[in-house]
């Protein structure tokens, strides 16, 4: 068997790619979602990059080998709405062209708040939450256990300097403050990490994006940040799981507020006997496969001496050494979302007839139509999580609790310790498991982290000139005051 490289974007590429396909030929099979209809997709490859998310989707939009603009090449077909990207980089530059024309877009990644303005993208929705949600849920974690004097970590971008605004602020509105703010840069600076001193700090909020992983693994390796309790976004579980890090690091017993997992029913055989084979010409699908295994096509220029069968498999060994699949199971749901919503909009043509509505559909359909259909679609998915989108694109937020244990085998425990929602009114709601093993292994019971203890009865907090507002000295009451708990 030919071992696979773990390289984390070009098996996340290949994981969601065929999350795609099995979304799409399971639709196409299932004769309760647009029956005598066959979904068919293009797909294009942006790499990261904003020019080529734009040139795809010009490709797209004129169906021919070459980009036509304002012309649809198609005769049998009809675009009705595009999935993705990943990234909110890219995604932007497509959602940006895409609302002149108001194609539907549903993007499984891009958590950037921005999308959120319903003038500037007026068809734009997604299946993974928008990231204030994660920072609100975080906070909500530091309030459920009364810290008060934390560190927090971002990365020097617009989500880190983001993070930093709304996690202080909420912070400040509970009582708390930040004992030092820092942030991670891509390019290593000497002293480019400022910790402030003080009190001892006990418990640490990291918030960065992916691309900042390997910066961050190598701040912990130097041991140039504060030893203590960490709280991070869901970008921790892609630093534990795809690179080792030595139980003994900080690391080991984080608690992570990731995105609600999902069930994908049949996906995993799917994904352990997928063969390219299958699907010849796919150029795409072959520059992920001989990413992901050490090979190369005949007709490729890739740099690999053994040439790729199409048999390649991936073990048990290797899923479980790749992460879970919650990103993965937004890519299914985003499918399901632009299927659900063009059967609705089948439905509800006039033609009784298949065949008028489908000829309708097909030479009367206009982009815009269909975004009704996507903003007002409902439905339940085998895990029994229901989708829906809100007034401004998003889904319902939904989070787990999770604590990363890191083993000496390399391999990474994840246990849901608890769950994060807002409702569609605002009301956020957090769970922790209390008979859960929350602290281990560097804490047995729960740790402290404030600026001072509380002033004893008979005593008043006093302000000190040029300290944080939670850091105080305990002045005597003077005659006739009388102290309160607060």
């Amino acid at each position: 068997m030919t071992k696979p490289r773990i390289e984390n974007l070009s098996f996340l590429s290949l994981r969601h790619y065929l999350a795609f396909i099995y979304a799409v030929e399971e639709i196409n099979k299932n004769s309760q979602i647009l029956p005598n209809i066959t979904l068919g997709y293009q797909i294009f490859d942006s790499c990261g990059c904003d020019f080529k998310a734009i040139s795809g989707v010009l490709d797209t939009m004129s169906g021919a080998e070459q980009t036509i603009l304002n012309y649809d090449c198609r005769r049998n077909s009809k675009l009705v709405g595009y999935l993705g990207d990943f990234s909110s980089g890219t995604t932007y530059a497509m959602a940006q062209f895409l609302a002149m024309f108001r194609y539907p877009q549903i993007s499984y990644g891009a958590m950037d708040p921005v999308f959120n303005d319903r003038t500037q993208f007026p068809s734009f929705y997604r299946t993974i939450p928008n990231e204030e949600a994660e920072m609100d849920g975080i906070v909500q974690i530091l309030k459920h256990f009364g810290w008060k004097w934390v560190g927090l970590i971002v990365s020097d971008d617009d989500t880190g300097y983001r993070a930093r605004e709304r996690i202080s602020t909420e912070l400040a509105r509970m009582g708390g403050c930040l004992a030092f703010s820092a942030v991670i840069q891509q390019i290593t600076v000497e002293n480019d990490l400022v910790v402030q001193t003080g009190p001892p700090v006990n418990v640490t909020v990291l918030f960065i994006t992916t691309k900042y992983a390997d910066r961050f693994r190598d701040e912990v390796f130097n041991f140039r940040i504060p030893q203590g309790f960490l709280i991070t976004s869901s970008s921790l579980a892609d630093i534990v799981t795809n690179q080792f890090v030595p139980p003994e690091t900080m690391l080991n017993g984080t608690l992570s507020l990731l995105i609600q997992a999902g069930e994908i029913p049949g996906f995993h055989h799917f994904f352990k006997s997928f063969s390219p084979n299958n699907y010849p010409q796919n150029n795409v699908l072959e520059d992920i496969w001989q990413h992901v295994f050490p090979c190369r096509f005949p007709s490729s220029l890739w740099d690999s001496d053994t040439l790729c069968t199409g048999n390649e498999s991936l073990t048990d060994t290797y899923f479980s050494q790749t992460g879970d699949y919650r990103v993965t199971y937004r890519v299914y749901t985003a499918v399901y979302a632009l299927a659900r919503a063009l059967h609705n909009l089948y439905s509800a043509q006039a033609p009784t007839n298949h065949w008028d509505k489908l000829e309708y559909m097909r030479g009367n359909l206009k982009p815009w139509q269909l975004n009704t259909y996507v903003r007002n679609v409902t439905f339940t998915t085998p895990s029994g999580d229901t989708i829906f989108f809100n007034d401004k694109g998003d889904p319902p937020a939904q989070f787990d609790v999770m604590k990363l244990s890191l083993l000496p085998d390399g391999r990474v425990a994840k246990e849901k310790v608890g769950s994060f929602h807002v409702l569609s009114d605002g009301t956020k709601l957090l769970h922790i498991n209390s008979s859960a093993d929350l602290w281990g292994p560097y804490y047995k019971e729960m740790p402290q982290s404030l600026c001072n203890e509380p002033c004893a009865p008979g005593y008043r907090k006093a302000k000190i000139e040029g300290k944080p507002s939670c850091c105080y000295d305990c002045a005597k009451c003077a005659d006739g005051e009388m102290s309160n708990t607060t």
